[in-house]
């Protein structure tokens, strides 16, 4: 896994710091990048980066993008970017003091809920995971794709799928 970290404040920064020697041990972390300040350009670069590599997700620079600040910052500075789950890379957010560690997008397919679960025990914080399946102790079929490295065929087919898994729907 391919890691951009963004940080804006000193805190910020240094749990960014903190954070990339942490995952340097991880064996499934290929890269980390770490940017500082200049959040708007910096998260430009990052998405253009990863789609001049054709949206391919399996060739993308980072598959996942972390944000050190405010949420609201974050999002307001993704969402002209965001496309769709099979295309984004998973994206969350963490709090200055590391408190709370957010994912944001792409939680199953990209991965974001995993590495959300993986920073916060790491960093020792709370992770917020709000994906209807994850909360209900339940396995989204978007899930299953990622750990088996199937594909889904029918993207669309997924929320009514999961929503199936759900309501315990067997027919």
């Amino acid at each position: 896994m391919n890691i951009a970290i963004l940080s804006v404040s000193e805190k910020g920064n240094i749990l960014s710091s903190k954070l990339k020697k942490l995952l340097d041990n991880d064996p499934t972390v290929i890269k980390i990048d770490t940017f500082y300040k200049n959040v708007k350009s910096n998260i430009n670069n990052i998405f253009d980066e990863n789609n001049e590599e054709d949206n391919n997700s399996h060739f993308r620079k980072h598959d996942a993008i972390i944000g050190i600040m405010a949420t609201r910052i974050f999002v307001r500075a993704i969402s002209p970017k965001i496309q769709s789950k099979d295309i984004d890379p998973a994206v969350l957010s963490i709090d200055d003091n590391g408190k709370f560690v957010i994912s944001l997008l792409s939680g199953h397919l990209g991965g974001a809920n995993e590495l959300t679960l993986k920073i916060a025990t790491l960093i020792n914080a709370e992770p917020v995971i709000t994906t209807s399946t994850d909360i209900n102790n339940k396995i989204g079929i978007d899930s299953l794709s990622n750990k088996y490295h199937w594909e889904i065929i029918n993207k669309k087919e997924i929320l009514n799928f999961n929503k199936q898994i759900l309501e315990e729907k067997t027919d």
